[in-house]
């Protein structure tokens, strides 16, 4: 990431299945439970923003623990595929109509940062503790660098998370984003969805609204709340912070 807040941008996606292709032939395919996680490269990325994304993908707690409590397990805790799909056009900026990636690396460079990601992922992989019952680890798949792809997958949730990569020190913060609390059912304590080491996001480039709404259904009921039981929805709006 750059110190002037630039940074390499993630969307991970629980999914319940997926799969890349290339005019017709199979790139990689999870059949299961999965993440898929879209990486866009910035100019001044290096190895330690590769090194942070893979350690995201592969530790990331999207699911159910074996508690049943949810955000308690990350797919190297439950050898769910990793599927790891490089992608320019998270750094689109419109000019008019048009989209402009020149915020993006360049496609040389960035084909080594992604075959970085993908080789920290495995690493990452295998320097976790092995799964309960024995079986094999977590699979690391990769999209094909440069190709026209098309990603299909089912969203599980849906689960759609988007992060940037820390900051240099001594670098600007991008704009904070300040999220409200998440109860979990009934009268229990609130628990904050917070991005970022101490509960704030920078706020994506590409959102150009000034309020992101975005509504997390647990069950089927309709409508929203903000103190919420099972089986009701919450609405979280997201509104960056504007300085003094």
């Amino acid at each position: 990431a750059a110190t002037d807040g630039a940074a390499m941008r993630v969307v991970l996606q629980r999914a319940l299945r997926a799969a890349v292709r290339v005019e017709g032939r199979t790139v990689c395919q999870a059949d299961g439970p999965c993440v898929v996680a879209l990486i866009g490269i910035g100019p001044e990325d290096d190895a330690r923003d590769a090194a942070w994304a893979a350690d995201r993908a592969v530790h990331a707690k999207l699911w159910q623990g074996p508690d049943c409590k949810d955000w308690r397990s990350s797919a190297a805790d439950g050898a769910r595929p990793v599927v790891l799909v490089s992608q320019f056009t998270l750094f689109a900026k419109f000019k008019g109509r048009r989209p402009d990636f020149s915020g993006a690396m360049a496609p040389a460079r960035a084909r080594e940062l992604f075959d970085a990601v993908v080789a920290a992922a495995r690493a990452a992989v295998n320097a976790a503790p092995p799964p309960p019952d024995g079986g094999p680890r977590a699979q690391v798949l990769q999209g094909e660098f440069g190709a026209m792809m098309a990603l299909e997958l089912v969203n599980d949730g849906p689960v759609t998370i988007v992060l940037d990569s820390p900051p240099r020190p001594g670098g600007a913060p991008g704009p904070a984003q300040k999220i409200p609390a998440l109860v979990q059912g009934g009268a229990g304590p609130a628990r904050a969805l917070m991005g970022g080491e101490r509960g704030a996001a920078r706020a994506p480039a590409a959102v150009t609204s000034d309020v992101v709404s975005v509504r997390l259904v647990v069950g089927p009921a309709e409508g929203t709340a903000d103190l919420a039981p099972p089986g009701e929805c919450v609405r979280l709006e997201l509104r960056p912070l504007t300085k003094s």
